[in-house]
């Protein structure tokens, strides 16, 4: 509970900055873009890091239960933006791109760096050098929820 008006006003003026950068990212305004809901980008995206990842891995990177997973794995087939295979053992299931999700990929990461470009040519070198080791140590291994701790690539 913030303790301060300047504290809660410092804590409103972060959450709004970061609904702007946010929003910024995401191509769904863009008439370019493809008919794609903000979890299904977000699946998208768990699934570029990696390149293929078992359901209950795309589960834990999102935060949401397998059932969930499995109805936005379900519409992204639908889709034809990805595709499930089975593992060695039948009961695993992975998840990968499809050839054409992988074309979707390339294009909402090409987004994504445009877009960040144009954000970060706002400050200077060394200003985004400062910002990008605040965002590492707020965003990095140890500062991440229980069972979120990732080993490697975001």
């Amino acid at each position: 509970m913030p303790r301060s008006t300047s504290e809660t006003r410092r804590l409103d003026r972060f959450i709004r900055a970061l609904d702007i950068l946010t929003d910024s990212l995401a191509p769904e305004r863009r008439a370019d873009a493809p008919e794609i809901s903000t979890r299904e980008i977000q699946a998208l995206r768990a699934l570029g890091w990696a390149q293929e990842l078992r359901m209950s891995d795309l589960a834990a990177s999102m935060r949401v239960p397998l059932s969930t997973a499995s109805r936005i794995v379900d519409r992204l087939t639908r889709k034809k933006l990805v595709e499930r295979v089975w593992g060695s053992d039948r009961r695993t299931v992975l998840v990968r791109f499809s050839a054409y999700g992988m074309r979707v990929g390339v294009f909402l990461m090409a987004w994504r760096r445009d877009t960040a470009r144009a954000i970060l040519r706002k400050l200077t070198r060394d200003e985004t050098d400062i910002l990008l080791g605040m965002l590492d140590r707020m965003t990095g291994p140890e500062s991440a929820p229980a069972g979120r701790r990732s080993r490697g690539r975001p």
